[in-house]
């Protein structure tokens, strides 16, 4: 399912060039949903930053969860093939060295193949 965010939260994509970290702001039309909400389109990695002095409860499901359906774990690059954050929508290892993951608002490379991500966080692909 599609995400719906506040007007207050601002979506971008992110992309690595060379070692430096790229972010640019996805445009509101593209953040128009079918029905007429503001969000994002599911299977998407997105950077969502707002106020600093609020918090949200954002919820997003893949999928019916009580359907039994299995969750789509691919990433729909709807906001462009630049986009290199991928979304982690099970939990589930990723290469170290090949991957960065935010954590107090940097990205950190993940050091051991053995570290799994959490589901709804987004991993950058170097």
């Amino acid at each position: 399912m599609d995400c719906e965010i506040p007007g207050d939260l601002k979506p971008y994509i992110v992309y690595t060039e060379g070692s430096a970290i790229r972010m640019v702001e996805i445009d509101e039309e593209q953040l128009q949903l079918a029905d007429g909400r503001r969000g994002i389109k599911a299977n998407n990695g997105v950077l969502l930053i707002g106020p600093g002095s609020k918090e949200y409860e954002i919820v997003a499901s893949p999928d019916n969860q009580t359907s039994g359906v299995k969750p789509a774990t691919t990433d729909v690059k709807s906001y462009g093939r630049q986009n290199q954050l991928e979304p982690v929508i099970e939990r589930k290892n990723y290469a170290a060295g090949e991957y960065l993951v935010l954590k107090g608002n940097q990205f950190h490379s993940i050091r051991s193949n053995a570290s799994k991500v959490k589901a709804c966080k987004a991993v950058l692909k170097k």
